[in-house]
This record gives C-alpha cells, structure tokens and sequence, in this order.
C-alpha cells in the first residue's frame, strides 16, 4: 500500500562531498599514521590519524528551519562538529530544478591531465530577481529534482519555475519578470 501523502524533507544531506582523489590520499596519510603510532611516533601519528578521520568523515548538509526562518549551510565532521553559515529564509522567493555540470581536473604522472564530469540536476533556490542562489541537493535524474523542487515550493509557499538558461538571462537583465 502507497502513502498517500509523503512529508517533504526539509533536511538535504548529500553525504561526503570530497573529491575521490582527496579521500584516496587522505587513507594512504592515515595508514602511514598508524605505521607511526607503532614506531613509537605516538603523538605525530595520532595527529595525523584525527586530521585524516577529520576529512574522511565530512558530510555537507543544507538544513531548512522554518520556525527560525532560516537555511543552514554547514559541513559535518566526526558526526557532531558542524561548520557552516545561517542564510535568511525570507531572501529567497524561488525554487527549480536545473542542470548541474561539476567537473574535476586529475593529473597523471606527466604534466597531462584529465578532466572528468559528472552531470547533475540540483534543487535551487534563488533570490529575488534570481539573485542569491543556494544549492540544496544534487540528484541525478532530472525527474527527481523537479518532484522535490515542487513539493518544496509547495511546502515553502514558493514559486516553482521550469528552468531555462535564457528566461534567467532575460529576468536578470530586467527584460521579464518571472
């Protein structure tokens, strides 16, 4: 039997954010800080094991406190230090879903490089005259996105728009109005 009615989640965490080459590197300072704690390296090899635990145990979260009237914006490290920045809920009037393209620069051996890309639709919030963005939650299909962009809209009392790289152009260059 389906829910009918599902609640919309207002708590978007989108687990560790690090790139693969970072978490790779931070393993291998780890397993030679635990090659140091047994050479007798104590206290150099648990410095570096705890900044390593510290990298390797990031999530980033994007909190809506609707009450407080805020968005939080924060990285959590070992499960309880949060880092991050409270933006007022009140700056922003729009929600949409829109592509995402990130992309990652990796450098081999020589002085060659590789770049590779990841495509992405992402819950977006936007200011006023579509200023201000805030990313709340990547997804990789575009139908997910527009589902919890809308249910969002509809629990925030904000406006839903259909994203289009040139009704942004136009509405912030004052040709349109949204």
């Amino acid at each position: 039997m389906a829910p009918i009615d599902e609640p919309v989640s207002l708590k978007f965490n989108s687990g560790n954010t690090l790139p693969p080459n970072i978490k790779i590197i931070a393993i291998v300072v780890s397993a030679l800080a635990v090659f140091l704690i047994f050479a007798t390296m104590l206290y150099v090899g648990l410095a570096l094991l705890v900044l390593n635990v510290f990298v390797l145990t990031q999530r980033q979260v994007v909190e809506i406190n609707e009450e407080k009237n805020f968005v939080h914006d924060y990285s959590v490290h070992f499960g309880f230090i949060k880092i991050g920045k409270k933006y007022p809920l009140d700056k922003y009037k729009y929600v949409t879903a829109m592509p995402l393209l990130e992309s990652a620069q990796i450098y081999g051996r020589s002085s060659n490089s590789t770049i590779i890309s990841n495509n992405y639709h992402s819950v977006t919030l936007f200011g006023n005259r579509l200023r201000g963005k805030r990313i709340l939650k990547k997804y990789d299909s575009r139908s997910e996105a527009i589902e919890a962009a809308q249910k969002l809209a509809n629990r925030l009392n904000l406006k839903f728009f259909e994203y289009d790289p040139k009704l942004v152009r136009a509405v912030l260059r004052g040709e349109r109005e949204l």
